[in-house]
């Protein structure tokens, strides 16, 4: 008679164990500022007070900012490229020009790259004439952009025949290219001289490593051997995103877990001035219940 009895009430606690663990207290939680006005590069000291089991923490700038921790698209801004030439050697003229493309299929070869609408940008850098780098000064592609399509940059090299009356070859290198976005969350570097990816494509016979590209220099120079020949150098970028760009939901930064003692204080230091929202949630969670409870406060960082 007394197992049924037993079982019952082990029954009955375990149930009620169980409804219990299903269900978190709510959070206290409060945050104040030591100071809501600091200099830029010095700690912001913010004091808590309860002890939930987790908190994060959003500083308000840009990728850790609780207003866009559902997803945050920047919106093309105005596009800017730049880069440095130089030549040497040879008399023939008009060997060299940059083009750019928003419908060039990325395949890499030259009828492709001939299929393409390339439009003609050389008039608008400034172009070196002798051995001394010349910047091209940061010229403006917002004209050419097409939201929702990437970008290719070209530099082209022609070798014009006959030599005799047209001019050998001269060489010309390419550094410090550039392109860059202005954007409402700053000035965005979309592609440099590595991250380009530039790829050389002919037309016409070409002698192997005659043009080049290295960690430093794009180098376009005509056939040592074979000089009767007409020939293109195309050194062409990798698609660049030049539009608006979807970068995704900010993400807090971790302050406790449940492994954690109680905190009670954490500092924040802000770079650049502003005004920030630093946001704190705090939770006590479980696999069966999340309760949340969140405080802001307006941090105004001067210089």
């Amino acid at each position: 008679m007394m197992k049924p009895i037993y079982y019952l009430l082990l029954g009955c606690l375990w149930m009620a164990t169980a409804c219990q663990k299903e269900n978190v207290d709510d959070p206290v939680f409060d945050v104040t500022a030591e100071s809501l006005t600091v200099k830029a590069g010095e700690a912001v000291k913010f004091a808590f007070t309860g002890d939930p089991g987790l908190i994060s923490f959003y500083s308000g700038e840009v990728g850790n900012d609780y207003a866009f921790k559902d997803g945050r698209v920047v919106e093309a801004g105005e596009v800017f490229m730049s880069f440095n030439t130089n030549t040497q050697y040879g008399t023939q003229a008009n060997q060299f020009s940059v083009w750019a493309s928003t419908d060039f299929n990325a395949k890499y070869n030259i009828g492709d790259v001939k299929a393409a609408t390339w439009v003609d940008i050389t008039d608008r850098f400034t172009i070196a004439n002798s051995t001394t780098y010349t910047n091209s000064g940061s010229v403006s592609l917002n004209d050419i952009v097409v939201d929702g399509q990437p970008i290719f940059i070209a530099f082209k090299y022609v070798m014009n025949q006959p030599v005799a009356t047209l001019g050998v070859g001269k060489t010309w290198r390419v550094q410090n290219f550039s392109l860059k976005s202005n954007t409402s969350i700053g000035t965005q570097v979309l592609a440099d001289h590595v991250s380009a990816g530039w790829l050389l494509v002919y037309e016409g016979p070409k002698e192997e490593t005659r043009s080049s590209i290295t960690a430093s220099t794009i180098t376009m120079r005509a056939n040592a051997q074979n000089t009767t020949a007409y020939t293109e150098d195309w050194c062409i970028s990798q698609a660049v995103q030049a539009g608006s760009v979807d970068m995704g939901p900010d993400r807090s930064i971790a302050v406790k877990g449940y492994a954690n003692s109680r905190l009670e204080e954490y500092t924040h230091t802000y770079a650049q001035p502003g005004t920030y929202k630093a946001t704190f949630l705090a939770a006590n969670s479980n696999i069966h219940d999340n309760k949340q409870v969140l405080k802001q406060l307006d941090i105004t960082v001067v210089p």
